[in-house]
């Protein structure tokens, strides 16, 4: 029997509750072609039409159990250009909850999945003598600590929380349009492991330029880079933005010489 991926975007505000079922009415469905088989895209939205979730469902070529490879582009660029549309037609600051909801299911058989949801957190306090401080000892670096934030901001596009950071590189460890190489391996250098661990072969200070292409250039030769069309290119952007992020942390702290330090928290789940 003929198995289905049933993908799932919830859009924020996230409900309390989430439940899919084969007979859902959505407010409008299309087809998705692949080469591998044919899908749909199906929105659902609520009494008011604001849009509640979105369902995407490719066919399995494998064994069930878990995302197949040719699944994963599909997967990005049809939650990219739904997102464009949306932004569109329906509203400018649309966004998606973080965590995408996915299960399989056989073709034809009836199913009804669906879960709870609680967000919990704890109501942020203010540190008035840290925040009074960390105003006066930075505003110098007032450009530099825009940039960090940017690029840890998981509502700006991949390509452009990369450039963030690789322009922070810059102010940080260039001058005169020399990059200070000692600087860049001694700081890359603390990641080398992780960084292979993650896939990456070539000296960390190249693949860093050769991100930057592909974020910046959009086309490098006859590839395309980050862009909502290739999935390879924006996965090696989010494995190596982390270790960018605590480079610039780092680098940034270093360039305070104790007035301010510059902290990274835990990563957000990948959506």
């Amino acid at each position: 029997m003929r198995k289905f991926l049933v993908y799932c975007w919830l859009f924020e505000p996230v409900r309390g509750t989430f439940q899919d079922s084969d007979d859902a009415i959505p407010a409008f469905a299309v087809d998705i072609k692949t080469p591998w088989g044919s899908g749909s895209l199906a929105l659902f939205a609520d009494e008011q039409l604001t849009p509640t979730y979105a369902r995407l469902r490719l066919p399995m070529t494998g064994e069930v159990g878990e995302l197949e490879e040719w699944q994963l582009p599909v997967i990005h660029s049809v939650r990219e250009h739904l997102l464009s549309v949306l932004r569109i037609t329906f509203h400018a600051n649309v966004m998606l909850f973080p965590h995408p909801i996915w299960f399989f299911v056989n073709d034809g058989e009836t199913y009804r999945n669906g879960l709870d949801i609680t967000i919990t957190s704890e109501p942020a306090t203010l540190r008035v003598e840290e925040t009074r401080d960390l105003m006066t000892a930075s505003f110098e670096h007032r450009e530099e600590l825009r940039l960090f934030l940017d690029g840890g901001d998981v509502r700006i596009p991949l390509q452009y929380r990369f450039l963030s950071f690789y322009r922070l590189l810059e102010m940080l460890a260039k001058s005169d349009d020399e990059w200070d190489e000692t600087v860049l391996d001694s700081a890359f250098g603390a990641h080398r492991q992780r960084l292979v661990e993650a896939g990456f072969t070539r000296k960390p200070v190249n693949t860093l330029h050769e991100l930057r292409d592909s974020c910046a250039h959009i086309r490098t030769g006859s590839r395309f880079g980050v862009t909502h069309l290739n999935r390879v290119m924006a996965v090696k952007v989010e494995l190596f933005l982390p270790v960018l992020q605590e480079v610039c942390a780092t680098l940034l702290t270093q360039t305070a010489d104790g007035r301010f330090g510059i902290g990274v928290g835990k990563p957000p789940a990948p959506p």
